[in-house]
């Protein structure tokens, strides 16, 4: 300041440039020393009173002093000019220096964040941003941004904020929104109808719990959560708790009543059936158990599993028969009969052709039974044609003995008179057609 206002102009600045030069130098380096010299009037101030001369001076004439001499110019403008140069200088170059220093970041202020883009759960989630600000949100519907995005917020990131500051976000709801059904404690069925009737995608899937089995135990997402609509949601369902585990028990050979206690007893559901044995299967009376499934007697399985008993109610077997070889040839009706009632209706046979026929699957309460076999023919008229004895124990335990009477060939055991012998076997097969005895 006092080398732009020195008395005289050359020791001065010679410029604004010149003095804004020295003035970033000391902005710099504050100690900085510019060597100047200036110069000092020491001589005491002098004071001169008002003149007054009745003697009139000439307008043009010049001015001298006291020696008769021309006074100096007076350089009082200029210097004031310098001065004020000089002040205005000054007052650019402290703008410059402190001015910034005022919007200058203080060591408290950080930038806004940016928001939009991140998700709901991402933000929450972010310790340093919920740290640094006080983040409310803001859910609307908003069909550019699926659900759950930040799609705008209050405060436009990059802004100088300072800690605690209060900022909205606003989260897109999608376009449309529904808020998860109760359906905890529900049966399956129920839930699985409510949730597709309120269009959402449902998925099911089995966990272990207290519950009773075949409720609901939870739901993902959450009851009573706003979720997109048409959302998938997956229902987890109870199995209930583990079964206790019981031995299986071996009722074979046991009576019907005994072998159903013992199983309940057992911690088993017993379920009953018939059945009519073979010479295969095991022999028991009726009434007992031939056979259960499952039959591993040395294997544990939950308790309450059902264990089938299959109860003996009788025998069965096959009967097959071998047509009489003088039985004369025609169509007959086949039949099986016991106590003059009939048991088994069997095919119509052509003797011609067919030489064996056999019952399938004859039932008895017995293991040994008596039967007839008849054949009707086609006129209506009904022979006996073998007496059966069968022991159903034993496949091959069947006796067999002859009718008294039925159709037979007309053929001699004598190789004479054999025109004789051809006419009688004629007509004894016309006789059989026709029913004849």
């Amino acid at each position: 300041t006092m080398h732009a206002m020195q008395k005289t102009p050359e020791r001065r600045y010679q410029s604004a440039a010149e003095m804004l030069c020295d003035l970033n130098e000391f902005r710099k380096d504050p100690t900085a020393l510019f060597n100047y010299s200036y110069f000092v009037d020491d001589s005491p101030t002098k004071y001169v009173s008002d003149i007054t001369d009745s003697t009139e001076v000439p307008k043009n004439a010049p001015a001298f002093d006291e020696d008769g001499e021309a006074p100096e110019k007076n350089n009082t403008l200029p210097i004031l000019a310098g001065v004020a140069v000089a002040f205005v200088a000054a007052l650019i170059v402290l703008a410059f220096i402190f001015i910034p220093r005022l919007f200058s970041d203080t060591g408290d202020e950080f930038g806004c964040p940016k928001f939009v883009g991140s998700t709901f759960e991402e933000v929450q989630a972010n310790k340093e941003w919920n740290d640094l600000l006080d983040i409310e949100y803001e859910w609307k519907e908003n069909s550019e941004y699926k659900y759950g995005v930040i799609y705008e917020q209050s405060i436009t990131n990059g802004k100088k904020l300072k800690k605690g500051e209060d900022i909205i976000l606003y989260v897109s709801m999608g376009q449309s929104t529904k808020r998860v059904p109760d359906v905890y404690g529900m049966l399956e069925s129920a839930a699985v109808s409510q949730l597709e009737a309120e269009g959402f995608v449902v998925i099911t899937a089995e966990e272990a719990g207290d519950a009773d089995a075949g409720t609901v135990i939870r739901t993902e997402p959450k009851r009573t959560t706003v979720v997109a609509e048409g959302e998938k949601i997956t229902v987890f369902v109870s199995t209930g708790k583990p079964a206790k585990k019981v031995p299986m028990i071996n009722v074979v050979g046991k009576k019907k009543s005994s072998a159903e206690n013992l199983l309940t007893e057992g911690g088993l559901a017993p379920i009953v059936k018939e059945i009519y044995l073979t010479d295969n299967d095991v022999s028991v009376p009726i009434g007992y158990v031939a056979k259960q499934e499952p039959a591993d007697s040395d294997k544990e399985v939950p308790e309450g599993t059902e264990v089938t008993i299959y109860v003996c109610a009788g025998y069965k077997t096959d009967i097959e028969l071998s047509m009489p070889s003088d039985l004369a040839e025609g169509i007959y009706e086949i039949s099986l009969w016991q106590n003059g009632k009939m048991i088994d209706k069997g095919d119509k046979i052509d003797t011609a052709k067919l030489k064996k026929y056999t019952f399938k699957d004859v039932k008895s309460k017995d293991t040994t039974a008596k039967y007839t076999v008849k054949i009707t023919a086609e006129n209506g008229k009904s022979y006996d044609l073998y007496e059966v004895s069968v022991n159903f124990k034993f496949a091959d335990g069947i006796a067999l003995e002859m009718g008294a009477k039925y159709p037979k060939n007309n053929v001699s055991d004598s190789s004479s008179n054999t025109s004789s012998t051809s006419s009688e076997a004629s007509s004894a097969a016309n006789s059989a057609k026709n029913g004849v005895d």
